[in-house]
């Protein structure tokens, strides 16, 4: 396992990329938000980790960490796929899913051939159930098969990275 997809570039995303990458992992953080990538490309990190900007810089520059805003290269050559988009609260205070679900048809779309589909997006008790289901009728149409992992885990980039990549062994 080598090449790791982590779609959304918001504080999940980015820190959970530049860790594994930290790691010697070949990672690529895709985001639809083509302006935030060429920031991210030039070095520009919109928040504040602290180590993050060195690590992402270094990763960057060492091949290891990637940024796009395609999405069906980066799903294809992944072997593992963490989800790492915002779930916003809606009026009535509950999370809107639309991102994670969007994200899930679009790996569905994309998917050629095995893959591990991490969430790491905060989501409520239920959305692995419904991520699973969506998958399956996506799929189902190709032939093809997932296995979603629930993936639960605060980290903090500086201090807790070891424990990070070490959850994602043992979970893959």
């Amino acid at each position: 396992m080598n090449n790791i997809a982590v779609i959304g570039t918001g504080y999940v995303g980015l820190v959970t990329g530049t860790c594994l990458s930290e790691f010697g992992f070949d990672v690529t953080c895709i985001d639809n938000d083509e302006k935030k990538i060429e920031k991210l490309k030039q070095g520009e990190i919109p928040i504040f980790e602290q180590g993050l900007a060195s690590m992402v810089k270094e990763n960057y520059q060492n091949g290891r960490l990637h940024f796009v805003s395609e999405y069906k290269e980066a799903i294809q050559n992944a072997e593992v796929i963490f989800i790492a988009v915002g779930t916003p609260p809606k009026e009535d205070g509950s999370a809107d899913l639309n991102y994670v679900l969007d994200v899930v048809q679009c790996i569905a779309k994309y998917m050629n051939e095995y893959k591990i589909i991490v969430n790491k997006s905060t989501v409520p008790v239920g959305t692995a159930k419904r991520v699973r289901q969506l998958l399956k009728e996506e799929l189902r149409k190709a032939g093809k098969i997932a296995i979603l992992i629930l993936f639960l885990i605060r980290s903090s980039c500086g201090k807790d990275r070891r424990y990070l990549i070490l959850c994602t062994r043992i979970e893959s």
